[in-house]
């Protein structure tokens, strides 16, 4: 815990009604706008034409299969990435294509076209026609070499760029300059901006499927999107809040017959109780990803896009391993951070947190970059080195700063960089450029970008509650907010002036922690998970913020606090641990 002081985001007094007050934090305030949020369906979804290249990316694809040329559709190894290529090739299976797919490895090769293997594919497959998935946007060099060969290329992505466009047939991406169509509405144009790779290659399938009438192909397609969204942490608004409802509409409804696989791994995990799209993000999500981060995606895919029972349960198996060993490595290098933290507070004073360690695997710093900018309430940029002596770094913010404008602003240190607003990533060559100089340019061009100030150690809740609305009727009305997702999270609650009765460990290794605090005599239940202990002594007075959960054990149903922090004046006056693990900046004894 960070004992960080808890303030409300805003002061709402003028509704007592929780509902109410949740729906305008969201700036949702007329009648119109409410009950749209509160009903997506269907009819939210943007047409495919409303990209400027939909019908001429269409009809190349559609000469393609009728001359029998061999396609490529070239993925990445994130979920989203694996999402994507999933889509596209179950769409041109149905379509009789001739089609191969690639995704790059994680560990040897970075996001987007590479040169060297589309030579080797080429020379071995001779396709005509390259189809690019959440990736390509930034490949000039690579699309200029198709060209060469005479292959047509055709790019599906969103993500951003400043750049010269590559000189490719045709560019489906809602964040590049006229790529949308200009009578398209400007409510569809925001939605359209929300849009994951997952997403935009949906969109370019259903173009090329609307002929036919496969509603299952056409609903395990919008699964497939609905999941990259979840994965790739963009808004869960306008037409993507949409389609994960209806995903989850799907899911909970036909059920196995939704999407075989997705489902079956996900009520492996959940009992008695309909999925959610924190289900998605908390079970899916991490398993597809594992594959690719310490591994390679082919297995992930392999997933999505089977519906043979027993190859499903043998596959589940294998996900649920290496998400095991990802979480473990996670867990480490996590702990060792914070230990290093702990000791080196000026890293703190920082406007970022910028490390680099050699011996940090790749594939997870991404996710320990997550949780760090969660825990330190900072945007976090983790190193590791590769057999190139190239660093490869993976960045997360907490909307302080815009990750793309920052890296753009660096781009002269980089030997490739990409991303969007609140995660990217870049690479450099150790031999020309070093950490410290790396690092020193981020931190100036961070400092010149935003404004710190005493804000920036708060934890913001959603929401103040009392001890009387923790009930059933609480959870029912957070539920009416569902699906959850980045622009529309689950609300913080907050509750100030309590007592904290008692704590103790909990689970097998003793890492988690139950808590129990009190207000106008009335017990509040509370957890702490992945944390040991608390500094602050039994009967202090202390402010919680929390997610209210559900939980029933033994038979006993009960309103339990998911807490995310505490804060107690007599917190700030402690002592951390005196002893921990040391290690310096570049991986050295």
């Amino acid at each position: 815990m960070q004992y960080r002081k808890i303030v409300l985001k805003e002061q709402i007094t003028y509704s007592n009604n929780i509902l109410d007050r949740l729906l305008s934090l969201r700036g949702l305030n007329s009648e119109k706008e409410i009950k749209k949020f509160l009903n997506p369906s269907k009819e939210d979804f943007v047409s495919p034409y409303a990209f400027s290249d939909m019908e001429k990316a269409a009809k190349r694809i559609n000469s393609a299969l009728e001359n029998n040329e061999k396609i490529l559709i070239w993925g990445d190894f994130d979920c989203d990435g694996v999402t994507s290529t999933s889509i596209l090739y179950k769409a041109f299976k149905k379509l009789n294509a001739d089609i191969i797919t690639y995704i790059p490895d994680r560990l040897t090769e970075c996001h987007g076209l590479n040169s060297k293997k589309l030579i080797q594919l080429y020379a071995k497959e001779k396709f005509k026609l390259v189809i690019t998935v959440d990736c390509g946007i930034s490949n000039i060099a690579e699309v200029s070499l198709l060209n060469g060969f005479k292959v047509d290329t055709i790019i599906t992505d969103h993500h951003t760029t400043d750049r010269e466009l590559p000189a490719s047939y045709a560019i489906i991406n809602p964040q590049v300059k006229n790529a949308i169509k200009e009578e398209t509405s400007v409510e569809d144009i925001t939605s359209m901006s929300y849009n994951c790779g997952a997403v935009v290659a949906y969109k370019l399938a259903i173009a090329l499927l609307e002929k036919t009438d496969d509603e299952q192909l056409k609903n395990e397609l919008l699964i497939l999107a609905s999941c990259g969204a979840i994965g790739d942490v963009v808004p869960i608004l306008g037409e993507n809040r949409a389609m994960v409802s209806t995903m989850l509409n799907l899911l909970n409804t036909k059920k196995e017959q939704s999407h075989k696989a997705i489902y079956k791994l996900i009520s492996k995990n959940i009992k008695d109780r309909n999925v959610t799209s924190t289900d998605i993000a908390f079970t899916l999500v991490p398993r597809i990803n594992a594959v690719g981060r310490l591994a390679n995606a082919e297995l992930s895919f392999e997933f999505l896009t089977t519906d043979t029972d027993s190859k499903i349960d043998i596959i589940i198996e294998k996900l649920d391993n290496y998400n095991a060993i990802r979480q473990s490595n996670c867990s480490d290098t996590y702990d060792e951070i914070v230990d290093y933290l702990n000791i080196h507070k000026e890293e703190l004073k920082n406007p970022a947190i910028i490390l680099m360690n050699k011996d940090w695997h790749v594939g997870i710093i991404g996710i320990v970059a997550s949780k760090i900018t969660e825990e330190f309430n900072k945007p976090c940029f983790l190193m590791t080195e590769d057999e190139t002596h190239h660093a490869r770094c993976s960045i997360r913010s907490n909307d302080t700063m815009n990750v793309y404008e920052i890296l753009a602003q660096n781009e002269n240190l980089f030997s490739g960089f990409g991303g969007h607003k609140l995660a990217g990533g870049c690479s450099f060559d150790l031999n020309e450029k070093s950490f410290e100089e790396v690092k020193s340019s981020l931190l100036s061009s961070i400092k010149e970008s935003i404004e710190e100030n005493e804000e920036n150690d708060l934890l913001k809740a959603d929401i103040e509650l009392n001890e009387d609305d923790l009930n059933i009727n609480l959870i029912e009305t957070f539920d009416i907010l569902e699906p959850y997702g980045e622009g529309n999270k689950a609300p913080l609650c907050a509750m100030f002036d309590v007592d904290l009765v008692d704590s103790k460990t909990i689970g097998k290794d003793g890492n988690h922690l139950r808590l129990v605090f009190s207000k106008n005599n009335k017990i509040i239940n509370a957890v702490k998970w992945q944390e040991s202990e608390i500094i602050i002594p039994k009967g202090s007075k202390c402010d919680i913020a929390f997610y209210p959960r559900i939980n029933t054990f033994n038979g006993t149903t009960e309103i339990q606090a998911e807490i995310v922090d505490v804060y107690s004046p007599i917190a700030q006056k402690q002592t951390t641990k005196e002893e921990y693990k040391l290690f310096d900046q570049i991986g050295r004894a």
